[in-house]
C-alpha cells in the first residue's frame, strides 16, 4: 500500500454497494436541489464556468451543467469519475469534464465559481485556503457537516445500542472561513438543516448500511437489524432511514 501512495495510485473509496445507496439516495431526495438549488440560482450565471472539486459520481456536476456553460467535475476516485464518464456518454452531455485526479496536482482551469461539498480535511491551512481562492475566478461555496449532529442517523442508531452520543464534530468551517478572510475573501454561512437519509429495500440491507456508515464488524449485523427496526420509518412507499443532517454552508467571495 505504501508503494502505491508513492506511485501517486488511487485508492478506491467506494464500493458497489455504497456506490447504489448514494445514487438512489440523491435520487430519492432530490439532491442537490434540496437543499442548495435556491442558492446555487442566486450565484451561478449561464455563461460561468463551474468546478465540482471532490465531485464524487457527479450528482452535483449534472445537477449544475444544466444552469452554466461547463464543469471541470474533479475526483480522486476511478471509480466514481469513470461512473460519471459513462452516465456523461450515454446521455450526449457534452459540458463536463470530469477528471480523475488530486487537488491542487490536477490541471483544471481557474474557473468562475468552486463548489466543494462535503469533501473532509481539503482545507487545513493557509496554502490550501490559497490554493482554493487561486482556483476560484469569482466565488464559490463549501459545505462542511455543522458541529450539531443531534437527532441524526449516528445519534439514532448509536442511542439505540447505548453508546455514547454522535462520532461526527464540526468539519472546521468557522476555521476555514478564518483562513479566507484573512486572504481578503469575504464569506457569509448559512445554516442549512435537511432530511439526507437512506432509502433501502429490506431490514437486512438498512443493517447493512447502518454497519457500513459507523463501520462496524459484520459481528454486530443482528444487533443493527434490530437498531434498524426501531428506527426505520416508510417514504413515499419506501422503507427509509431518516437523517436529520445540520450543515454549514460558506458563500465566499474574492
Amino acid at each position: 500500500m505504501a508503494d502505491a501512495k508513492k506511485k501517486g495510485m488511487m485508492m478506491e473509496f467506494w464500493t458497489e454497494e455504497s456506490e447504489n445507496w448514494y445514487l438512489d439516495s440523491c435520487r430519492f431526495l432530490n439532491y442537490p436541489e434540496i437543499p442548495l438549488g435556491e442558492y446555487f440560482e442566486k450565484a451561478i450565471r449561464p455563461e460561468d464556468t463551474v468546478f465540482d472539486l471532490g465531485c464524487a459520481y457527479g450528482i452535483t456536476s449534472l445537477y449544475l451543467a444544466k444552469k452554466c456553460s461547463k464543469v471541470y467535475a474533479l475526483d480522486f476516485s476511478p471509480r466514481a469519475v469513470g461512473w460519471l464518464e459513462k452516465h456523461i456518454k450515454e446521455n450526449d452531455i457534452d459540458n463536463i469534464v470530469p477528471v480523475c485526479g488530486r487537488f491542487p496536482s490536477a490541471d483544471i482551469p481557474v474557473c468562475d465559481v468552486t463548489v466543494i461539498l462535503y469533501v473532509n480535511k481539503l482545507i487545513h491551512s493557509l496554502d490550501q485556503a490559497k490554493a482554493v481562492l487561486a482556483a476560484t475566478g469569482r466565488e464559490g461555496f463549501l459545505l462542511v457537516n455543522h458541529a450539531d449532529e443531534t437527532g441524526s442517523i449516528h445519534d439514532l442508531a448509536l442511542n439505540q445500542l447505548g453508546m455514547k452520543g454522535s462520532n461526527y464534530v464540526c468539519r472546521n468551517g468557522c476555521y476555514v472561513v478564518g483562513l479566507f478572510e484573512a486572504l481578503g475573501a469575504k464569506c457569509d454561512c448559512h445554516v442549512i438543516e435537511h432530511d439526507y437519509g437512506q432509502p433501502v429495500d429490506s431490514i437486512e440491507e438498512a443493517a447493512r448500511f447502518l454497519r457500513s456508515m459507523l463501520r462496524f464488524g459484520e459481528d454486530m449485523l443482528p444487533q443493527l437489524q434490530t437498531v434498524a427496526q426501531a428506527i426505520i420509518t416508510e417514504r413515499e412507499g419506501r422503507l427509509y432511514l431518516p437523517n436529520n443532517r445540520r450543515s454549514c454552508l460558506i458563500h465566499f467571495v474574492k
